[in-house]
């Protein structure tokens, strides 16, 4: 992160999605979904780490202005061994 993303203003990090994790089908394209991407926060805080100071307003600011589906988030977030953090 320090070496390749950080130095930089604009980078796009490209992970695999596994199977079973929350998708969005956006017409062909399908990327991760927002309850995915507020587990993955908590969960990978080295990815994720500017987002560390602000996780409770992200997540408030996520659960006013998207639709979420918080039983698909709490069951990701248990499958991730974050569910304490996230529920």
């Amino acid at each position: 992160m320090d070496l390749y993303v950080l130095q930089h203003h604009e980078a796009i990090i490209v992970k695999p999605l596994l199977s079973g994790v929350p998708t969005l089908h956006l017409g062909e394209i399908t990327t991760a979904a927002p309850e995915k991407i507020l587990v993955d926060i908590v969960a990978e805080p080295n990815l994720f780490r500017a987002q560390q100071d602000e996780i409770d307003l992200s997540y408030a600011n996520a659960l006013l202005e998207i639709p979420i589906d918080q039983a698909k988030m709490l069951h990701y977030a248990r499958r991730r061994r974050r569910y304490d953090v996230v529920s």
